[in-house]
C-alpha cells in the first residue's frame, strides 16, 4: 500500500510504502514510481529511508515534465521516500 503526503512548506511530497503482507512476501524488488511535482517545480533529490537499514539512500531520477520517476530496490516492512524540489 501507498499513501503520498504533499509537505508544500518543506517543498516536497513524502510517499509511505507498507508492505501488509511481510510475512508471505519478505520483500518487494525494484518498485518503479512516477510521481508528479507542483506546476514550475524541478526535483532536486529523491531519498529513501526505511528501519531496514542504517542510514537512508538517494536514488537515481528521472524528470519527465511535470513529473519524476525513479526505482525503489526494495521494501520489507516499510520504506518512506520523500521527493523534494
Amino acid at each position: 500500500m501507498a499513501n503520498v503526503v504533499e509537505q508544500q512548506h518543506q517543498q516536497r511530497r513524502s510517499l509511505h510504502l507498507v508492505n501488509y503482507n511481510a510475512r508471505e512476501v519478505p520483500q518487494i524488488q525494484s518498485i518503479e514510481v512516477k510521481c508528479s511535482l507542483p506546476q514550475g517545480q524541478t526535483v532536486r533529490e529523491v531519498r529513501v529511508c526505511t528501519p531496514d537499514a542504517e542510514a537512508s539512500q538517494t536514488l537515481t531520477f528521472r524528470a519527465e515534465g511535470t513529473a519524476v520517476s525513479f526505482v525503489i530496490p526494495q521494501v520489507r516492512t516499510y520504506s518512506l521516500v520523500s521527493v523534494s524540489w
